[in-house]
């Protein structure tokens, strides 16, 4: 999946628009991660390159990673393992990769658990 460019958002096919139905109050573990690459860009600097699970309406960012790239290298953005309490109701889940200014890149093999404990 190509990253279209500087300072944008990109959706990650197959980890975008998830339904999660909660029927009880449950806390919900998010954890993900992605890989990214950094593309040919004459004279860019290092830029940020982030991976982000959020739920929408509202929009509440569940888990988020970070790296800064020169250009062709690569990495692997794990978010780590996040907690939250839901309330019950259905939850649309996003991951989206964002890339700084500056060049752009291409992501791949993503993976997104999430695991729901009933209270």
């Amino acid at each position: 999946m190509n990253n279209p460019g500087p300072g944008s958002a990109y959706p990650v096919p197959g980890l975008t628009g998830i339904s999660l139905v909660i029927t009880s109050v449950s806390k919900v573990i998010f954890s993900g991660g992605i890989f990214v690459d950094r593309n040919a860009c004459g004279g860019c600097p290092s830029v940020a390159q982030y991976f982000e699970v959020s739920i929408a309406s509202p929009y509440t960012r569940v888990a988020q990673s970070q790296i800064h790239l020169s250009p062709l290298a690569s990495a692997f953005l794990p978010t780590g393992m996040r907690f939250h309490t839901l309330n019950p109701g259905t939850y649309t889940i996003n991951a989206t990769i964002f890339n700084g200014a500056g060049g752009s890149g291409t992501a791949t093999e993503g993976w997104l658990n999430i695991i729901v404990v009933p209270q």
